[in-house]
């Protein structure tokens, strides 16, 4: 309708009928509708002009533009419903904005209810009151109303219009010539800088339901403070208490206005992390310090942006992320609340803990229990306790399925005399080098691992010799028997051969059963894990992970090992 609208005022019009008028030469014509074309091309954005290149007259480009925009398509329907259930409060918005948002309606009410009272009390419309048009309580707007003034809420009006002929008084100031919203009189303040008079009212209505919530959180929780509220209607995380934070940035961050319109400074703002009663933390960043609070509050968008998922119902809601449930909570009187602590304990004693936390990132994120043992041999440097926090790389990286039954064969005692090997392409990117796997042996005799990165499946027979040739002259004995997968890098391109001519004993799986390979199958596991959680925390490309790979191996040679009894691989 806009475009019909721009091309009748720039008399671009007759190209929209499709026909040339009898009056005008086709030479005209073409030159008039190629102008109308053109206007209508240089309108939209490139996207809609992508979807119209192919049209070359105005009428067929405006069917099409009528096609794509005015039919009632179900493709039509979903973007205006999903731009409905994606469209989110912005930050730093207060609740009551959409409540001072003038539509057609009100500013119709605004005129009709203006007009009546003048005609009321027997006043003309002056020069000097035109544009001041408010609406003055219960009038004749019925029709366009319901009886009920534009703004939210009650009427702050009580009494009829006042009949013709008498003076107007002021209720707020009791001063003659003008009515109450149009005083000048400052208003006053409570003590606590709220409003009075208009918002008395206001205040009633919520004061039992906030009455009730208040007293629930005192009947579950001694101390509120440990108490937050989760909101949807809020535009940031914030909080009252200046002790719950741990890391703190004093500050003006301007203010927000609460219920009530009453505007709120923001002192500062942090992080808080929650500790909860399962163990686990919530970690909530860019808290507002507001002193003036009553309540913690937890913005649900806010938790959507970091990238959890909220869900509500039958009195409880959890916090998930990747499926993960980090926080769970119910509802008290009318409010989703979450129980925990602050985490004090962690942060006055966080010097111990980021020291274990530091050395668990650089032993490519060891057990808590293998730490202790590397511990309790060779002392790390400043450490005490080995007291791990939760670790959200290790959380994401060592997801596993049920592991296979145990075989019960025990470990041989001399080194080389039973080596597994495998083939691992970890991702689909190539690493810096351009390899795309890696083969792995290990010894079957003191857990020792060995890693070579390769471009291709083939490349494992001469990597096989490379390596023997080096271990065979490190270690001092020969390999005598390889376990492997049946795939065809062992079968194929002269490996069996080699085995042979070498007095290798070649031992393969029954084919499509890797898991009878269990040892290589479970290393490659552990190596995966150790290099995926560092290249992970680490925030680095996949095209890193033969260097994560690499260093994993090297600490997992020099790490505790349970297959060991707690022995290191390094030194059997």
């Amino acid at each position: 309708m806009k475009v019909e609208d721009y091309l009748y005022q720039k008399d671009l019009y007759l190209p929209l009928v499709g026909e040339k008028p009898e009056a005008m030469n086709a030479n005209e014509w073409t030159i008039l509708d190629r102008k109308a074309l053109a206007t209508i091309r240089l309108s939209p954005t490139p996207q809609v002009a992508f979807n119209i290149s192919k049209d070359k007259t105005t009428a067929t480009v405006m069917k099409a533009l009528e096609k794509l925009y005015e039919k009632p398509s179900a493709s039509n329907k979903v973007f205006l419903m999903k731009k409905l259930f994606n469209m989110r409060m912005s930050e730093n918005v207060s609740n009551s904005t959409i409540s001072g948002t003038l539509t057609l309606n009100d500013v119709m009410s605004y005129v009709m209810n203006d007009e009546m009272r003048r005609k009321t009390i027997g006043d003309g419309i002056s020069s000097s009151t035109a544009l001041s048009v408010e609406s003055r309580g219960r009038q004749n707007n019925k029709q366009n109303n319901r009886g009920r003034s534009p703004k939210r809420g009650r009427s702050k009006s009580r009494g009829k219009s006042k009949s013709k002929g008498r003076t107007i008084v002021c209720w707020k100031c009791n001063k003659e010539g003008h009515m109450k919203n149009d005083c000048t009189e400052p208003k006053k303040k409570n003590g606590a800088g709220g409003r009075q008079g208009d918002d008395e009212w206001a205040n009633m209505v919520s004061s039992n339901e906030r009455t009730y919530d208040d007293l629930c959180l005192s009947a579950i929780m001694d101390d509120n403070s440990k108490v937050w509220c989760v909101d949807s209607g809020a535009s940031i995380h914030c909080t009252p208490h200046r002790d719950c934070f741990n890391d703190y940035f004093h500050g003006d961050y301007g203010h927000v206005t609460v219920g009530n319109r009453y505007r709120c400074n923001i002192v500062g703002k942090g992080k808080v992390k929650i500790k909860l009663s399962n163990g686990g933390i919530l970690i909530l960043n860019d808290v507002r310090h507001i002193p003036e609070l009553q309540k913690n509050l937890i913005l649900v968008s806010g938790l959507d942006r970091e990238g959890y998922f909220a869900a509500f119902g039958e009195k409880h809601w959890k916090v998930t992320k990747r499926s993960i449930v980090v926080a769970r909570g119910e509802r008290v009187g009318t409010l989703y609340t979450l129980l925990g602590t602050y985490n004090h304990s962690i942060s006055l004693a966080s010097t111990e803990n980021l020291r274990t936390t530091l050395w668990h990132h650089r032993l490519g994120h060891l057990s808590e229990s293998g730490m202790r043992i590397l511990h309790s041999k060779n002392p790390l440097p400043g450490m005490k306790n080995i007291q791990l926090d939760f670790c959200e790389g290790c959380v994401y990286g060592k997801q596993k399925r049920a592991s296979f039954q145990k075989d019960g064969k025990k470990r041989k005692t001399e080194r080389l005399e039973l080596v597994y090997t495998d083939v691992c392409r970890p991702i689909t990117a190539k690493s810096l080098r351009g390899n795309f796997y890696f083969v792995s042996f290990i010894d079957d005799a003191s857990g020792k691992t060995w890693i070579y990165a390769i471009k291709q499946k083939s490349d494992v027979y001469h990597t096989f010799k490379k390596w023997k040739a080096f271990v065979e002259n490190e270690i001092g004995n020969k390999v005598k028997c390889l376990k492997s997968d049946n795939g065809g890098e062992y079968r194929d391109g002269g490996f069996q051969e080699y085995c042979s001519n070498n007095g290798i004993r070649l031992i393969r799986t029954v084919k499509t059963t890797p898991q009878e390979n269990g040892l290589a199958e479970r290393m490659n596991k552990t190596i995966m894990e150790r290099a995926r959680c560092m290249r992970i925390h680490a925030d680095l490309p996949l095209q890193f992970w033969a260097t994560a790979v690499d260093t994993a191996v090297y600490l997992i040679n020099r790490s505790p090992t349970s297959a060991l009894n707690g022995g290191i691989p390094e030194k059997e």
